[in-house]
């Protein structure tokens, strides 16, 4: 938003700047067709030896000899009685600085109604009448001047008020209007392309949260944004290896339980191996003894047996839970 502001603020002063020298260039060119037409008709007055009398080729060399001084300026002679069938009334016209190829004769058309009206109301008045049309940055103006001595015949010229930037100048502002919309439109698209982003990046942040849907270990949605589909890409592969792992560290946690009971079983296993072999040992000696020896041993080896049996039974009692 910030850069289109700007360019449309840059758009306003260039059309401003061109505006307001509008004026100015009208007031250098009507000065500047003003003089020219006073030249023209005093130059033909001076150069006729008797008033009243036409002159063409003289007309035509006035003209030319006068403005091609100044650059860009047109103009010519006009009788207010000539016949009906004649061109408007005009009698002469010259183009001298026409950047065309040869010369120009023929009285612009487009410009005709504009001359007439400023010659009109120069023939009423009877002094110098100026008429402007302006069109956006471009103006043009014509100028009337009766010419001394000589009643019905009254001089013109016309001239354009230039633009700033020379004859390239339109042109070279439209070209620079076409750049700044070009740059307004391209700011428009990065402004919704980052707010686009900003709603992405948000989505992502909730996602991401504490109670958001990757803690939960589901897999994340793409965004249509390629570097941050890469982003949810590596979050989602993440994701599935650590479930992965989690569930590998689960099956070895498992193992390693299963191996611990085997393990207590074994001890326990030993431990009642020993338990019981002592006392069957005993017991068995015991029977050798009473078998094989004098009546003494066999006295002896009976009187031990309730103790056998006693410590038999304990270790009866003792392993019975694991039994």
């Amino acid at each position: 938003m910030l850069i289109a502001g700007l360019c449309g603020l840059l758009c306003v002063a260039v059309w401003l700047m061109l505006s307001s020298a509008l004026s100015e260039r009208v007031v250098t060119a009507r000065q500047q067709a003003a003089a020219a037409c006073t030249a023209v008709a005093s130059r033909y007055d001076l150069s006729m030896q008797r008033s009243g009398e036409t002159d063409v080729d003289l007309m035509h060399a006035v003209l030319d000899l006068v403005l091609i001084q100044t650059d860009g300026i047109e103009g010519g002679f006009w009788n207010s009685k000539a016949p009906s069938n004649a061109a408007n009334g005009f009698i002469a016209y010259a183009f001298p600085t026409y950047g065309g190829s040869g010369v120009k004769r023929d009285v612009p058309e487009a410009e005709t109604p504009l001359i007439l009206r400023a010659l009109k109301n120069a023939s009423s008045a009877r002094q110098l009448q100026s008429e402007i049309v302006t069109s956006g940055t471009d103006a043009v103006l014509a100028v009337a001047c009766p010419v001394p001595r000589h009643v019905h015949l009254l001089a013109w010229t016309l001239t354009r008020a230039r633009p700033p930037l020379g004859p390239y100048g339109e042109r070279a502002t439209a070209i620079l209007a076409g750049v700044l919309a070009v740059i307004v439109v391209l700011a428009l698209f990065l402004a919704l392309t980052l707010k686009r982003w900003r709603q992405n990046l948000s989505r992502l942040e909730h996602a991401l949260a504490p109670d958001g849907e990757f803690e939960q270990g589901k897999r994340l949605e793409r965004f249509g944004e390629r570097d941050l589909d890469q982003i949810v890409d590596a979050l989602n592969r993440y994701g599935e290896r650590a479930e992965r792992l989690k569930r590998d560290a689960n099956a070895l946690n498992r193992q390693l339980a299963q191996a611990e009971r085997f393990s207590t079983l074994g001890k326990m296993a030993a431990q009642i191996a020993h338990e019981i072999r002592n006392p069957a040992c005993a017991m068995r000696l015991k029977a050798e003894n009473a078998l094989a020896g004098d009546e003494p041993a066999r006295t002896d080896a009976i009187r031990d047996g309730p103790r056998m049996r006693g410590r038999s039974a304990r270790v009866a009692r003792r392993y019975r839970p694991y039994a």
